[in-house]
């Protein structure tokens, strides 16, 4: 008996939440220089969930009026989630702030990097993978074409590249 009210005590008995949980607490009550100091140390966690951290720390530095640190913190978490409109709206926000609109009047060359820089790697490797196939198949199928046959190897060395 005596056994089974110890375990009980000892489950109910306050656990310490973690670094993660204390800093989304931290940074819910407006205290954006502790809720750092806990994500940092959150994001040194291994199984950490990296993009979401790295947003939050973009967010408590721009809270904090650091905001070169805020687009260093949001352009770490594209990394992670290349595709992810918070974080990219959070981006283009601090850039325009700071008057780093530099790519908004880039043309057709910015637009194209812009879309490759958000490819994933996964997506990379398929990408090249299709390009070699389609480079190596065209190059081996179009021999009357010479244009075409060029083309392909083109291709054929943007897939291996």
């Amino acid at each position: 008996m005596i056994a089974m009210l110890l375990a009980l005590a000892l489950l109910q008995a306050p656990q310490d939440p973690g670094p993660l949980a204390r800093a989304e607490t931290a940074y819910r009550a407006g205290d954006h220089a502790q809720a750092s100091a806990d994500f940092m140390i959150a994001l040194a966690a291994r199984d950490a969930p990296r993009h979401r951290i790295e947003f939050a720390l973009g967010n408590c530095a721009w809270r904090l009026g650091r905001p070169a640190e805020a687009v260093w913190r949001y352009r770490r978490a594209l990394q992670e989630a290349p595709r992810d409109p918070a974080t990219w709206n959070n981006l283009r926000f601090v850039e325009r702030r700071l008057g780093l609109d530099g790519d908004a009047d880039g043309g057709l060359i910015s637009t194209l990097t812009g879309i490759l820089s958000m490819r994933t790697p996964r997506e990379s490797v398929l990408l090249g993978v299709a390009l070699e196939v389609l480079g190596l198949a065209g190059a081996l199928l179009l021999r009357g074409r010479p244009l075409a046959r060029a083309a392909c190897v083109v291709a054929l060395g943007l897939g291996a590249w």
